[in-house]
């Protein structure tokens, strides 16, 4: 949130420029999407509107409430979505976008605004075949996440000449191959997507400049990580910003001065430097890097791994009918049990994946089930079960259908 904030006091984006763009959003369940649908203004909401999620196995459809907003829950992985929404004939749709690893997406579709143009949200007039460059207010920023950092380009491609120019050949920035949930965000230019790992800005482009946004997420594992990040047009001035954590160290190859800041209560390494021809890369090595040892949940899928091994051998034996010996089953019902907790381990921690999780706990569930009928038997056959009645249920009268609620 703090490198956003960064950003919009950079620029400060108008209804033109939020419309259509998709931006990452934690505060969403996972695979959440929040569609608001306004007309001519942001206060304007437009209520009961018809909204749809296109490019998926299937459209997904829902309405607004009173506040304009329409909500997707869990939309399918991997698929590239486009919002799509009808208004007074105007038929309105946002950029692609892809689900994110974590939290949603909320999207902006507004109503009403014309075909005027701007210098942000597309030329106007006959474009000239011209060149573009990165301003000098284009920065990088890193921010720390959870086992990972997050990379923001807050650029702006400047055309300065007096007539809409259209290069060659649209900009592509590469992300860096491991990156994961390349996103172009708010503020952004709707020239603007993503198309896997790569952010598009096609021409033309308006006199003055044109702002491009967008942000990736890169894992680590131990305490040092490079950034590669080329730049597809000349970048006039090199400016980066990294946040920093303890004793981490940051180094940004070519920048000729650096120094630290605080903004919003954290500490940054600020530095700068000349700017880069096309073709070249802003590279940032960090080291001390906050991170936790990975021994742990590698020994806790092994555990569950032999747990289930053994579950396995278990529900690979039937219950016989004529087994007396309680302490027997008793053992197997633990084991299946404790098969059923790392079941649940293995898919809380993403170990697993959803069809194979329902799939084995399913099968567990069903192993279980004769074994507490066998159990239950045996029980009602004891002297003080026959004392109380031949055909007593000592079970818990409350007792759970579900295997692990009654355990």
């Amino acid at each position: 949130m703090t490198s956003l904030l960064v950003a919009s006091a950079w620029a400060q984006p108008d209804l033109r420029q939020m419309a259509g763009t998709p931006l990452p959003s934690s505060d969403l369940p996972n695979g959440a999407v929040s569609v608001r649908v306004v007309r001519g203004a942001i206060s304007n909401n437009v209520s009961d509107q018809r909204v749809e999620l296109v490019g998926g196995p299937q459209p997904l459809a829902a309405a607004t409430d009173g506040s304009g907003r329409a909500q997707f829950d869990d939309v399918p992985r991997d698929a590239t979505l486009r919002a799509v929404a009808v208004v007074d004939g105007e038929r309105l749709e946002s950029q692609p976008f892809q689900r994110p690893l974590r939290g949603g997406v909320r999207l902006l579709l507004a109503a009403g605004l014309g075909d005027v143009g701007s210098a942000s949200g597309g030329a106007t007039g006959a474009a000239q075949p011209g060149d573009v460059a990165l301003g000098n207010d284009s920065r990088f920023i890193v921010e720390l996440a959870e086992g990972s950092v997050e990379v923001f380009g807050a650029l702006e491609i400047v055309n300065v000449q007096k007539v809409p120019v259209q290069p060659s050949a649209p900009i592509v920035f590469e992300v860096p191959p491991d990156a994961q949930s390349a996103t172009v965000l708010e503020g952004s230019a709707k020239q603007a997507l993503v198309e896997g790992q790569r952010v598009l800005v096609t021409g033309p482009f308006a006199p003055g400049s044109t702002p491009v946004q967008f942000a990736y997420r890169l894992p680590y594992s131990n305490g040092r990580l490079t950034i590669e990040q080329r730049v597809p047009i000349p970048l006039s001035q090199l400016n980066v910003a990294v946040r920093r954590a303890g004793d981490m160290r940051a180094d940004v190859r070519g920048a000729a001065q650096q120094r630290e800041t605080a903004f919003e209560g954290r500490t940054y390494l600020v530095a700068g430097g000349p700017g880069l021809a096309r073709g070249e890369t802003v590279r940032i090595d960090l080291e001390g890097l906050p991170h936790h040892p990975r021994w742990p949940l590698y020994l806790a899928i092994g555990l569950a791994a032999a747990i289930l091994l053994s579950a396995t051998l278990v529900l690979m034996k039937p219950v016989r009918e004529d087994v007396a010996d309680t302490g027997a089953l008793e053992a197997q019902r633990r084991t299946l049990l404790e098969a059923l907790v790392a079941v649940e381990h293995q898919q809380a921690t993403g170990a697993l994946e959803m069809s194979a999780y329902a799939a084995k706990r399913a099968a567990l569930v069903e192993a279980l089930e004769p074994i507490y009928e066998q159990i239950d038997r045996l029980h009602r056959n004891t002297p003080a079960a026959r004392g109380a009645g031949a055909g007593a249920d000592l079970r818990p009268k409350a007792a759970s259908p579900d295997p692990v609620a009654r355990a």
